[in-house]
């Protein structure tokens, strides 16, 4: 009986025990995201910073002297626990201030007391901190869409970033003021899970790493596309030519400040704009002439008219721009322009009537016609001997 009680006893502790356990955070980005998402040392759900001492739950940290160059990574047996945000006393006070980069970031270390572990210092070898982040990546964002750019700074040494497990050797940076660096995270990202881990060596003393998005980042940058098309292959003069200009956003992100310019053809005059939306999309609200300005959502559409008078001569060639705004960039597949040309044809002069001729057979007729009625006339009149 004992010995069940016991069992029972053992059971309930190890269930107690593992409850405790810290589990990561992981968020699920999409292009809305708040830029906080990432930051270290930040509640971006509760839109506070994580109190002095505690836990960051979405960074965890793991030691090793194993790894000098930082390129090599966590052992798949590595030992991960949460970061901590360290007590005010502990932080170095040479370490950039984050009320200095908008207060929606802070230094998080492996430790409460900023450092990787106790004394002695220095280390040898050094450590290397590898910190870790995970995020979701919604369904419906292409992985290569997501562009992020993360500030950094940190005590000791930036040896480089893991993204999903590829390499990219960062700068040193450090942790003044004046010392932030920027890591142009592109990729190779994921739908679903995604794994962020950044190499720091530490040779003693302070220990911490401080990353955050650009206050004015966008987290995914949206592609545009343009199509031109002329609705016949030629004309002739007072003709009426029809352009038609497609400008789309097939997403993931909204496109603000999109510009649409137009080359007129010399060869149209009496020339009108129409627009016509789709998906989401508003017209510019006047449309004397080109350029125009607009924003596109995710999927948004305008296909813009353009009409005119066909003149005796003169060009149809008539070439399209968009200029993506901030945080979009022409698709690979069309690019920033588009071309629509025709050709104007002469009007070809009118062709004279021609009179009818005679047959070989109506010549012979008409010739035997002229001889019969020669004889009636002669017979009808005699001439007189005299």
């Amino acid at each position: 009986m004992n010995a069940r009680w016991m069992a029972v006893a053992t059971s309930f502790f190890v269930c107690q025990w593992v409850n405790a356990q810290p589990v990561p955070v992981i968020p699920t980005m999409s292009c809305q995201s708040g830029i906080s998402i990432l930051n270290t040392g930040y509640d971006h759900e509760l839109s506070e910073l994580i109190p002095d001492g505690r836990q960051d739950a979405q960074w965890w940290v793991s030691s090793t002297q194993a790894d000098p160059t930082g390129s090599l990574g966590p052992s798949p047996s590595a030992s991960w626990t949460p970061t901590s945000v360290p007590h005010t006393a502990s932080v170095p006070p040479i370490w950039v201030s984050s009320s200095q980069l908008g207060g929606q970031v802070n230094w998080v270390s492996p430790l409460p007391n900023a450092t990787s572990r106790p004394r002695p210092y220095p280390f040898r070898p050094a450590v290397t901190n590898y910190y870790r982040m995970q995020f979701n990546l919604a369904a419906d964002i292409p992985p290569n869409a997501l562009k992020l750019s993360v500030d950094y700074y940190n005590d000791d040494a930036m040896l480089g970033v893991f993204v999903n497990g590829v390499f990219q050797p960062l700068e040193p940076g450090g942790f003044f003021a004046t010392s932030t660096q920027t890591a142009q995270l592109n990729g190779p990202w994921n739908s679903g899970l995604n794994t962020l881990i950044f190499s720091v060596t530490d040779a003693g003393w302070g220990s911490g790493l401080l990353a955050h998005i650009q206050p004015d980042s966008l987290l995914c940058e949206t592609s545009l596309t343009i199509e031109k098309t002329i609705n016949k292959p030629s004309f002739v003069p007072a003709e009426t030519a029809n352009y038609t200009i497609t400008a789309s956003n097939p997403g993931p992100s909204d496109a603000s400040l999109v510009t649409l310019s137009n080359e007129p053809p010399s060869a149209l005059s009496n020339v009108s704009w129409s627009c016509t939306p789709a998906n989401g999309a508003v017209c510019p609200s006047t449309l004397e002439d080109a350029p125009f300005s607009f924003d596109l959502p995710p999927n948004g559409q305008l296909v813009f008219s353009l009409s005119g008078q066909v003149a005796a001569s003169g060009s149809l060639l008539s070439r399209s721009s968009i200029e993506p705004g901030p945080g979009a960039v022409c698709d690979p597949s069309t690019g920033c322009e588009a071309l629509a040309d025709a050709e104007i044809r002469a009007i070809p002069s009118p062709i004279p009537e021609r009179v009818p001729g005679l047959g070989v057979w109506a010549v012979i007729a008409l010739s035997l016609l002229t001889m019969g009625l020669a004889l009636v006339l002669a017979h009808r009149h005699p001439r007189r001997n005299h």
